[in-house]
């Protein structure tokens, strides 16, 4: 039995991975041979190291492939397209409608399985159905990526499988019978419109809680208090759970939340977190212009924009340079290459390295808990950076680890 992985973006490789790692004939097409080289030669250092080895392993087998015809008699299809979204919100699904006519081109002679593997419009599945030819088997199963993308596919915390008839769910199920013995992993199978609905309100109940976390952090500054002793303390209740009950400068406009955004006139839950979301970047920007005065003319260096989903827009780094940019400040910034992808629709000077970020500025501002920020010393920052004020969006130290700088952290 043959695979085929449509999208080499996360979530078509770690499908690609976890299927190749007991399967001999996986075959994953992006319609970029660059990208599929650049791939194939340079694994992303911030992926998991137990994917990085699994591609690295499959470089010899050439099964990461540009040419479509590398397809030709496959019987599976996984769609792993990454979500792309109109400027009002909406998924734009010309990828996805490109790739299952790919898909109907090169199918085997057999019954042959499309399962959907990505964020879908909903209603979209019974729509396709009724284009498609009656012997393809038409499969939604949801994706639910964390930070450690390959770990929760291979022993995920549950399988979701939307079919129109149960014998579907049960050869998926099949493909994945390993992983569900060993881990003991529920399947929940339903109609294709639950399946399509479940991403959604699962993206939005977790960003809910991180939403709380930052509007917990936003009140313990406005009484004094403090949101890293205050928060610990409130996931350590059982109905509530530590899992992202934490603080953070609020989000961009990464997937999570276009996805809220394509939701917020139909779920109330969803405008709401937009509104909060704002409302977090405003707050802390306030904290900043309070502690310096005027931002005309001062130059703040921004540690940490990584490229969330590939896009640099998406990091919540922008949203705060936009507004420092529009207010006067002269803005540089520091990323490791290794996650950098520089924006160009913003005036920002994007330095090398983080000491040359640092020469002229005069206030750090931290926007990602990336390891590199986490360890600063302080007497290597006295003498690379004249100014002294450093704002905290990501509470990465502890209140009294800075001496001689004005630490200003969320939450506190």
């Amino acid at each position: 039995m043959k695979l085929g992985i449509f999208g080499l973006g996360i979530t078509g490789l770690v499908n690609y991975a976890t299927y190749w790692n007991h399967r001999d004939s996986v075959v994953a097409y992006e319609n970029n041979p660059e990208k599929v080289e650049a791939i194939s030669r340079h694994p992303n250092s911030t992926w998991e190291a137990s994917l990085r080895k699994i591609l690295s392993k499959t470089k010899s087998h050439k099964t990461l492939t540009g040419k479509a015809e590398d397809l030709a008699g496959t019987n599976v299809f996984f769609f792993c397209e990454e979500p792309i979204y109109s400027s009002d919100g909406s998924l734009v699904m010309n990828q996805l409608e490109e790739d299952i006519a790919t898909a109907i081109q090169y199918r085997a002679k057999e019954e042959v399985y499309f399962v959907l593997r990505t964020l879908l419009p909903l209603g979209y599945t019974a729509s396709l159905r009724a284009k498609l030819p009656t012997d393809i088997h038409l499969v939604v199963e949801p994706s639910f990526l964390s930070d450690l993308p390959y770990a929760e596919e291979t022993n995920p915390d549950r399988i979701v499988l939307g079919v129109s008839q149960s014998e579907d769910a049960a050869f998926i199920t099949s493909l994945r019978k390993r992983e569900i013995q060993n881990h003991g992993i529920p399947v929940y199978e339903m109609d294709y419109a639950s399946a399509e609905l479940l991403p959604y309100v699962s993206l939005t109940f977790l960003r809910a809680k991180q939403n709380y976390a930052n509007a917990v952090a936003t009140l313990c500054e406005r009484y004094g208090a403090d949101a890293s002793k205050v928060l610990p303390s409130l996931g350590s209740d059982h109905r509530i759970g530590r899992s992202l009950l934490r603080m953070s400068p609020g989000y961009g406009a990464d997937n999570t939340n276009r996805a809220l955004m394509a939701l917020q006139n139909e779920f109330e839950p969803a405008s709401a977190i937009c509104k909060t979301n704002q409302s977090r970047i405003d707050t802390f920007l306030v904290r900043i212009h309070d502690s310096l005065g005027s931002l005309q003319g001062k130059t703040v260096a921004i540690a940490g924009w990584p490229a969330m989903d590939g896009d640099p827009k998406a990091a919540v780094s922008w949203n705060y340079a936009k507004r420092l940019l529009q207010e006067g400040a002269k803005v540089i910034v520091y990323e490791p290459k290794e996650t950098r992808v520089e924006d160009t629709s913003l005036s920002v000077t994007w330095a090398e390295t983080f000491r040359d970020a640092l020469a002229s500025a005069d206030a750090l501002l931290i926007l990602a808990p990336e390891d590199c920020f986490k360890q600063l010393p302080e007497e290597r920052l006295l003498l690379a950076m004249p100014g002294r004020w450093i704002f905290d969006g990501c509470d990465l130290y502890d209140a009294r680890y800075f001496h001689e700088f004005h630490y200003v952290a969320a939450g506190h």
